[in-house]
């Protein structure tokens, strides 16, 4: 009999990120947020149930530093829940913010 496949642990970015004043997050992700820019470039983030309302200030406040540009703004912002089988986004998105800014590329 065939296993299912069983539900990803992803971490909360906020294990990588501390919150502003606040310790790092161990708690695991419940939900993928994907942040799409006026010219319709997108990422993703995910975070637990507790960082969910912090999702768009932080995306907010990264966007220049992930893109290396001024005057970016988010237009919209779709959240969902992580269930089986997902494939987690921000590990990518994490290593090119530690790349320095003349090295980054984005589509």
């Amino acid at each position: 009999m065939p296993s299912s496949p069983s539900k990803v642990v992803v971490p909360c970015v906020f294990k990588v990120v501390p919150a502003r004043g606040y310790e790092l997050c161990d708690n695991p992700a419940d939900y993928s947020a994907e942040f799409v820019l006026a010219d319709g470039r997108s990422f993703f983030l995910e975070f637990c149930s507790a960082h969910l309302p912090k999702a768009s200030g932080l995306a907010e406040n990264w966007l220049e530093e992930i893109f290396a540009e001024s005057g970016l703004r988010i237009t919209c912002t779709q959240f969902n829940e992580i269930k089986t089988g997902y494939v987690p986004q921000s590990d990518q998105l994490l290593a090119k913010l530690r790349e320095p800014k003349s090295q980054r590329q984005y589509s």
